[in-house]
């Protein structure tokens, strides 16, 4: 179904690193973790306990838990990652079983042993987990397409495409408690075009666009309210978010660039966004909530290492608003690429 499309300019404040925000604007704890010794790391989801997964740029998949990061694959097992983590400490990733081969499994934090989902015969990766196990990801078919997938209890259900045959492409980016998936799959495949789709029900539903070509779904809530990236118009991206029928936008931190763009990466279930959006001084990470979007490295100026610290993007959000980014510390001129987690802060900022 073709969607509605509306726009909710979103304030262009906060803009600059150390910019003014209102005196009410949230401020976050900043806590680094990892981008030692040249290992650099980067953050992917949060459950609901704060515990973090993500992969190091040697290739080993981890999850950051209790202050700790706990490699979750041997480094001689280079090719792995994490990328969703539930409440029941399961890892949705990626993981070499054997040299050259990646495949979607889950990682037990439990047993300390990852599940082969055996999703296809070649590669695959899980890229969403809910709290009863599902996942959904994206593997190669038979005929070498990319499709989406949910996998539930041994059994693995491909979503197909838009294009209706095995010659289409489709990823699944996250799946909500209700086993309903956000995404994008190709809607034409000698174009190109792809769109922002959820999946609900058994189909695989259209969001439109917010009146360009494209557009990509990249995470969802338990409420189905998607959130992603949309073309406006050529070399204009701005992030979205699809409740009720209809897709918004979100806006951007900088509109007087030359080309405006932002990316919406997950939401919480009291509405809170995340993602990135490019400014005068590049990809800034933000967080959108109440109509407005903030540069989250505004609202991390009570910390210590905030002078220190440029946060590019933010990728997950749990409930309670602790959200996880990445960026680098700027003290570091080798492997200075950090994982961040940024937990609200009751306190005033005084300075």
């Amino acid at each position: 179904m073709k969607a509605q499309t509306v726009v909710m300019r979103a304030c262009a404040c906060a803009i600059l690193f150390g910019a003014a925000v209102s005196a009410h604007a949230q401020q976050y704890a900043l806590i680094a973790f990892g981008g030692q010794s040249g290992t650099g790391t980067e953050g992917f989801g949060i459950n609901s306990w704060g515990e973090i997964t993500g992969g190091q740029l040697l290739g080993v998949a981890f999850v950051y838990s209790r202050g700790v990061i706990i490699p979750i694959a041997p480094v001689t097992q280079a090719g792995s990652g994490g990328f969703a983590i539930n409440d029941r400490e399961q890892v949705a990733g990626q993981f070499s079983p054997s040299p050259g081969v990646q495949h979607a499994g889950v990682y037990s934090m439990h047993t300390g042993s990852w599940t082969d989902l055996q999703v296809g015969t070649s590669t695959s990766a899980a890229l969403g987990i809910n709290v009863e196990g599902q996942v959904t990801g994206e593997y190669i078919t038979p005929s070498g397409s990319q499709h989406a997938f949910i996998y539930t209890r041994g059994e693995v259900h491909d979503l197909g495409s838009f294009t209706q045959n095995d010659a289409g492409t489709s990823i699944g980016s996250g799946i909500n408690i209700l086993g309903q998936v956000a995404g994008y799959s190709l809607t034409n495949l000698s174009t190109g075009v792809a769109h922002a789709f959820l999946y609900k029900n058994g189909f695989m539903h259209d969001l439109g666009t917010l009146g360009g070509s494209n557009s990509y779904g990249y995470g969802l809530n338990d409420e189905g309210e998607v959130v992603g990236s949309s073309d406006l118009g050529e070399n204009i991206g701005h992030a979205f978010v699809y409740r009720n029928g209809i897709m918004h936008d979100l806006g951007t931190l900088d509109d007087t660039v030359d080309a405006p763009a932002s990316v919406a990466y997950a939401i919480n279930n009291r509405g809170e966004i995340v993602g990135k959006s490019l400014t005068a001084v590049g990809l800034r990470a933000f967080v959108y909530r109440d109509g407005h979007m903030l540069n989250l490295n505004s609202l991390v100026a009570c910390s210590p290492l905030a002078q220190y610290t440029t946060l590019l993007n933010a990728k997950a959000i749990n409930d309670a608003g602790w959200i996880v980014a990445n960026g680098f510390d700027n003290r570091v001129s080798v492997g200075g690429a950090r994982a961040y987690l940024l937990i609200p802060d009751t306190r005033q900022c005084r300075h």
